[in-house]
């Protein structure tokens, strides 16, 4: 189980969603030049050395009578290029601004696209559903519905389903093989054991990835071949052969490196650095890691950058730099803020949990728990939600779809045009119920959204109460023991003055030995300084504050003040000093002559106002 557990979170950093190298073809008969032209732009695509957007103006060569839906499916074959190419954003206002012709397929495409943007974006509920409805539409046997399972495949396992995800791979892979596409069946072979690595199937998935590497290198697909190298790496971290991990790396790195693929070289360092970690060679693996996240700065995915941070403050806490340890993980932390990655912000701050209890900081230690468990807790909450959200949003698609339907067969009936009016009114009703319905599932929403911020305030409310008085019984504790500290001293001071007899050998002796045992009551300058830290966590700023107004005051006076205002007997604080009564007492004299207050005023009650 835990091995599982540990693949699934190295995964969850490492692997980006498989990206498919097969375009999609016109689905329809066009002319040979444009066939070719297709053709062309595929083999540059599978190569994957950059000379996709070449080859996609060759497809665009061909403009003279080019029916509108010809134009529309090569917009969005553009659009599928720009999301392999890291370019979403753009990708996704082109599909916005598309021209929608109302025709099933291109339909279909459409909304596939739509579904693995979403899933680059992180937004699986709503990838699910976009995926969902283009799966529903399109018919089966075409290479559409098998891009559409590996889409749904891919996302099912970045959630984290993992056994539903190997089920669609099955479907995906079944699906390929009926139609004969060898890039296909090697694109799903490659995803299988992807998730196959995921559940810690390793005979099984390391059979998967051979089947698609072997494919991919006879037909040059580089970028593929340095994905497979990258899966094999890991996969032999995983299994503790290291050697081979750093091989299977350096083979991705230099493929990458060739293809100009920066995300690639980050990645393949990385995973080289994984294994010298295993190795412990700590050196050469922050050697790897210094590159890596240099490479990976450069992308627009963070993912990688969070983990790659990680892996450094790991190993500078290997190598004693406990300094430059916390610095590595509270970076990740901010990143990993930064980009929303709930499951790296736990990661970072288990890490800086562990690494404040090596160093015996257990308050530090626990603080960074408290945020680890109220982050656990939301994610668990917000995994619920999302569970009952996909839910319902599966209900709705069925539901509409049932409406869909159910227009459709009045639309063959009737042909009045009143009926069509009351018809388009029905329509009319309909989306405004949605509209309403929608606006308060919204408000819904922000309310226990609203309700979650407010419990989460005040557990942090009840957990800094607990804190203060916490804090309030050490200092009560540590002024405790100084007063019996100071009481034992003087009653053995006393014993030692009532055994000393007259010789003057035997006092001077005894005078040194009273001596010693006074100058333990005296409260040292360790002692204060750690006084001073205790009483600073009850009593916040005050001793600054009291500097603000009373600059002069000196160190003696200082410790008089804060012991006043702990409310100790003069008697108390003359032993915890060291000093007689009459020496508290003028000290009291001198320091209510600096702070300026009148002679009827009380010095105690002053300090206890303060």
């Amino acid at each position: 189980m835990l091995r599982r557990i540990l693949a699934i979170f190295i995964l969850s950093l490492f692997i980006a969603s498989v990206e498919a190298v097969q375009l999609l073809p016109y689905q329809g008969s066009v002319r040979p030049q444009i066939e070719a032209n297709f053709k062309s732009l595929q083999k540059a695509f599978l190569v994957g050395k950059g000379e996709e957007f070449a080859a996609y103006k060759d497809l665009l060569s061909a403009t003279d009578n080019v029916s509108e839906e010809v134009e529309v499916w090569r917009t969005l074959v553009y659009c599928q290029i720009l999301i392999e190419s890291d370019s979403v954003q753009k990708s996704e206002q082109i599909l916005e601004n598309t021209h929608e012709l109302g025709i099933a397929w291109l339909e279909s495409y459409r909304t596939y696209l739509k579904g693995v943007i979403s899933i680059q974006r992180g937004q699986h509920i709503m990838a699910n559903a976009e995926l969902l409805k283009a799966y529903a539409e399109i018919k089966e046997g075409t290479v559409l519905k098998v891009l559409i399972q590996q889409a749904i495949a891919e996302n099912l396992r970045i959630k984290g389903d993992l056994d539903e995800s190997l089920k669609m791979w099955f479907e995906a892979l079944t699906a390929s093989e009926t139609l004969k596409d060898s890039i296909a069946i090697a694109d799903t072979y490659l995803g299988r054991g992807i998730t196959r690595l995921a559940l810690s199937e390793f005979e099984l998935a390391e059979q998967d990835i051979l089947i698609s590497q072997a494919y991919f290198s006879r037909v040059k697909a580089f970028k593929k071949m340095s994905e497979c190298y990258s899966e094999l790496a890991l996969m032999s971290h995983l299994k503790r052969d290291y050697q081979n991990s750093i091989d299977f790396g350096l083979r991705g790195y230099e493929i990458s490196k060739e293809l100009n693929d920066i995300k690639g070289q980050a990645e393949s360092l990385n995973n080289m650095a994984l294994a010298y970690m295993g190795l412990e060679n700590w050196n050469q693996a922050m050697r790897y890691l210094d590159q890596a996240i240099q490479l990976a700065s450069r992308t627009s995915k963070r993912q990688e950058l969070v983990g790659i941070l990680n892996n450094l403050g790991i190993c500078h806490q290997q190598l004693g730099n406990l300094h430059e340890a916390l610095n590595y993980f509270q970076l990740a932390l901010t990143k990993g803020k930064e980009s929303g990655n709930t499951k790296e912000i736990i990661n970072s701050y288990r890490n800086i949990s562990n690494h404040y209890s090596s160093v015996s900081d257990y308050e530090s230690a626990y603080y960074a728990q408290v945020r680890l468990a109220i982050l656990t807790d939301s994610l668990a909450l917000l995994n619920q939600a999302q569970t009952m959200e996909e839910l319902e949003f599966s209900h709705d698609i069925d539901k509409k779809e049932q409406e869909i339907l159910f227009l459709k067969q009045e639309k063959k009936i009737i042909t009045n045009r009143w009926l069509n009016l009351a018809l388009a009114l029905f329509l009319l009703i309909i989306i405004g119920i949605l509209f309403i319905d929608n606006q308060k599932r919204k408000h819904r929403q922000e309310k226990d959204l609203l309700n979650s911020a407010d419990e989460l305030q005040k557990t942090e409310l009840r957990r800094m109460s607990e804190m203060l008085a916490f804090n309030r019984n050490k200092l009560s504790l540590y002024t405790e023991n100084l007063i019996k500290k100071s009481e034992l001293v003087s009653q053995l001071e006393s014993k030692l003055r009532n055994t000393v007899d007259g010789s003057p050998e035997s006092f001077e002796q005894g005078e040194k030995l009273i001596a010693d045992f006074s100058s333990v009551r005296i409260l040292t300058d360790d002692d204060w300084v750690e006084f001073k830290e205790l009483f600073d966590e009850v009593h916040k700023g005050l001793l600054d504050r009291l500097l603000k107004f009373y600059p002069d005051l000196s160190l003696a006076e200082q410790r008089l003040f804060l012991l006043m205002k702990l409310k100790l007997s003069t008697k108390e604080i003359a032993n915890i000093l060291g000093v007689s009564p009459d020496s508290v007492k003028k000290g009291r004299y001198r320091l209510k002559k600096k702070v300026s207050i009148e002679e009827a005023t009380s010095l105690q009650d002053f300090v206890t106002s303060f």
